[in-house]
């Protein structure tokens, strides 16, 4: 039963202690009300909420709608039905205030995910562009923010009852929050890419700036006014609580991370500790004054992000928090709404004044980001649009504003409605507007035989792991680094974005390592193995290594801007597959989805490497001195040119040999230019020989095999399986040529192309390198055009 106070008129709950706990004796097929009790009228609304936001995130998904607005427009749904007959009996105001108080526990342990997500040290490799566009676009917003609300003054003030609410909405509405910013960026994926990477550093600055003048600033100029120092005091308390989180509490729950041995999991006795510990920060903020969520916040904040603490924390507690109970306190806070309340007169009023703070920030990116940084239009159109949004942040002060009365329903209706809009309009335009992968689409291709031969061939390796190493630096090895044709490689260890909110792309050194006692560095062993290959070939190969940490869905990014930045020619990826000496099969959907998109958008070479090194218990690497033999199958195409300009390299080394088998079909069949290019035999040995005579004698063998179909192609293929120990072929061919008829029926792996599916996926026991060029625009409409002809030929 609701009833309204006597002196405040505030809303007053009955609650019937007996009704709380759900009696199983009490049926709805007996005549009784299933909504009766507590307990079941909670669950109930949880299921509500959770179908209902489920089917607009359906509904809105192509327009690219977090998760958080969508709750918010479910709640104001539902807040709609509320004027509907009869639901009073489900919608009870107590029974909501109880699934109130479990979502805000719930924000409160998403405020610590986030903190344990970010990384304060990346301020500090903060550069001048980001802190600048924060700054302007801050000021510029509080600017024209107070010129509207004095303007609006001037010709009709607003009532009184408004005026404390107006003065805390301009600096707020000012500010980006950084938490914000990395949902969006994460919701976009385009958190490691270079518009997203200047929108995450300037919204930190923001952030610090906001936070900054709301404690410091607010408080001394309250102090300045009222003439004395006591207004310090709650500053002085505050930052002794900060301070005992930060010089007590940090350091016993490292060393409590630490009491688990050698690479063990955390103990759940001492996750559950840590917990109690949040809560206890959590309650003595709310007795210092301030929120529950901003202790649990900054304590996530000064705590490692990395591991062993940062994805163990994460790992627990987001699905719960984050993915679960969040999406209810934003339902809840759409509950809150009415938009019945802005069928009034100061609506319009209030509508300028948030939108000047839109404007404001919005003018005060792109115009410097134009003018002063000389950045392209749709990149300062989109941090802008970016840095204007609005999330869980804002929600959570709308609420702890409205439950102060500070704003009331009609003002906090229209600052929810204006998040949901501009938050809704700019994520979907920044989606259709920004697409990372335009940067890496050049017109001269970078392949490696376009090298010129006097300089030194540039060759990117990726590597996820450490059984990626050994394959790796054996196809190095047979790449023949000579002083004359040295080999300049980067190492890119790659590593999934965990327990940590920046993508972050870094060049690896030692000291880096020794720089953080608390972190696991998984990229030392990789980069030892590494630095120990460079000693040994003496000067012929320089390696330099990198760790990018982001998620698998946009790893590819990270990819080919160092590609893209540091000129290189080829790109070695590791195969999602890998085999045991037993044969046992493992395999990676994510190195998949990461391998598809560099093949897609890479602006150089790639070459996917199939390692089957260690298979029924044999190990086909190559030692340097050994005897290695290398086959190259031609069926002609710029990818097969691309593996044999590889090939021809490696031929050039002592003890490798090599043989080229081109696939040639029965009869007149004659292959297309647009394909091919140079495809007869005598012309393919003559590129060969032409200065890959070492040691006076030859090192290549060259034959011809001319098949009826792909069933031949196979068999011939299969005959030749035990005499090489790595088989390179490139990745497209003419799907219509004889030669592959048959094989284009089914596959496996498509982006290896028709020939290095069937090799990867076949039971040989050679390694397979799968070579593609630089992916063109023109490429795929030239193969749809030729099959078009064929077919109507």
């Amino acid at each position: 039963m609701e009833a309204t106070g006597t002196v405040l008129n505030e809303k007053l709950v009955c609650q019937n202690v007996d009704t709380v706990p759900s009696h199983s004796g009490h049926r709805f097929w007996s005549g009784g009300n299933p909504f009766a009790y507590t307990m079941r009228t909670v669950l109930a609304e949880l299921i509500l909420f959770f179908f209902m936001t489920q089917l607009l995130c359906l509904l809105l998904k192509p327009f690219r709608r977090s998760t958080t607005i969508v709750s918010v427009i479910a709640g104001t749904v539902i807040s709609l039905a509320l004027h509907a007959p009869h639901t009073d009996k489900f919608l009870r105001l107590g029974d909501r205030l109880i699934l109130r108080t479990f979502a805000e526990f719930g924000f409160m342990m998403h405020m610590f995910v986030l903190g344990v997500h970010i990384d304060l040290t990346t301020l500090r490799n903060t550069g001048k562009k980001a802190v600048a566009l924060a700054i302007l676009g801050s000021v510029l917003a509080l600017a024209l923010g107070g010129f509207t609300l004095g303007t609006i003054q001037r010709i009709s003030p607003f009532d009184a009852n408004l005026r404390k609410g107006i003065a805390l909405l301009l600096p707020v509405n000012s500010m980006t929050s950084c938490i914000v910013t990395f949902s969006i960026l994460h919701n976009l994926n385009i958190i490691n890419s270079e518009v997203g990477r200047l929108a995450a550093s300037s919204a930190m600055v923001s952030d610090v700036l906001g936070w900054f003048m709301a404690f410091v600033v607010g408080g001394l100029a309250v102090a300045l006014q009222a003439s004395t120092m006591e207004p310090l005091f709650p500053i002085f308390i505050t930052l002794s609580y900060y301070c005992v989180l930060f010089f007590l509490v940090r350091p016993f729950i490292i060393w409590l991370t630490k009491q688990s041995e050698g690479e063990k999991p955390m103990h759940e006795t001492h996750f559950v500790f840590i917990l109690c510990i949040v809560a206890a920060s959590c309650f003595l903020a709310e007795c210092l004054g301030q929120h529950s969520s901003h202790g649990a916040f900054f304590l996530g904040l000064i705590l490692p992000d990395g591991p062993p603490l940062g994805p163990v924390l994460v790992q627990k507690l987001e699905t719960f928090a984050s993915t679960f109970i969040l999406p209810v306190y934003c339902t809840l806070s759409g509950l809150r709404t009415d938009l019945h309340s802005l069928a009034t007169g100061t609506t319009l009023k209030l509508e300028l004044l948030i939108m000047a703070g839109y404007i404001g920030k919005f003018a005060g990116i792109i115009f410097p980001s134009l003018l002063c940084f000389h950045i392209k239009f749709r990149d300062s159109l989109c941090v802008a649009l970016i840095l204007c949004c609005k999330g869980i942040m804002e929600i959570a002060i709308y609420n702890l504003w409205r439950d102060m009365k500070v704003i009331n329903t009609q003002l906090f209706t229209l600052l929810m409605v204006n998040m949901v809009v501009v938050t809704g309009l700019a994520t979907f335009t920044v989606s259709y507007l920004y697409d990372p992968s335009e940067r890496y689409r050049a017109f001269n291709r970078r392949a490696i035989k376009s090298t010129n031969q006097n300089l030194d061939l540039r060759v990117l390796i990726c590597i996820h792991d450490e059984d990626h190493v050994y394959p790796m630096i054996s196809l190095l090895r047979a790449s023949n680094p000579t002083r004359n044709k040295p080999l300049s490689v980067l190492v890119l260890h790659l590593l999934e974005l965990s327990g940590s909110a920046l993508s972050v792309l870094t060049m690896t050194s030692h000291y880096q390592f020794m720089k953080k006692p608390f972190q696991i560095v998984r990229s030392e062993k990789i980069v030892s193995a590494f630095n120990h290959y460079e000693k040994q070939e003496r000067g012929h190969v320089s390696m330099q290594h990198f760790t990018a940490s982001a998620p698998y869905s946009s790893m590819h990014n990270d990819i080919c801007t160092l590609a893209l930045d540091k000129k290189v020619s080829i790109i070695i990826l590791p195969f999602h597959k890998q085999w045991t000496s037993e044969g046992i099969e493992t395999s990676s959907p994510s190195i998949r989805n990461v391998n598809r998109n560099v093949l897609e958008k890479s602006p150089c070479s790639i070459g996917v490497l199939v390692d089957r090194s260690y298979i029924h218990g044999t190990k086909s690497g190559f030692d340097g001195q050994s005897p290695y033999n290398v086959g190259m199958l031609f069926f002609g195409g710029p990818d097969d040119s691309e593996a044999l300009a590889y090939s021809k390299r490696m031929s050039e080394h002592p003890s490798i040999s090599l043989t080229v088998v081109q696939f040639k079909p029965e009869g007149d069949y004659s292959e297309p230019c647009v394909l091919h290019g140079k495809c007869d035999g005598i012309d393919v040995m003559s590129n060969l020989i032409n200065g890959c005579k070492i040691r006076n004698k030859m090192s290549i063998t060259y034959m011809e095999e001319a098949v009826r179909d792909g069933l031949q192609t196979t068999h011939v293929i299969r005959s030749m399986g035990d005499k090489f120990d790595m088989v390179i072929v490139g990745k497209h061919q003419d799907p219509s040529s004889p030669v592959l008829l048959g094989l284009t029926d089914w596959s496996e792996c498509p982006e290896l192309g028709v020939v290095g599916d069937m090799l990867a996926a076949s039971n040989f026991r050679f390694s397979v390198l799968v070579v593609q060029q630089e992916p063109l625009m023109g490429s795929q409409s030239s193969l749809r055009h030729l099959s078009s002809h064929r077919s109507s030929s």
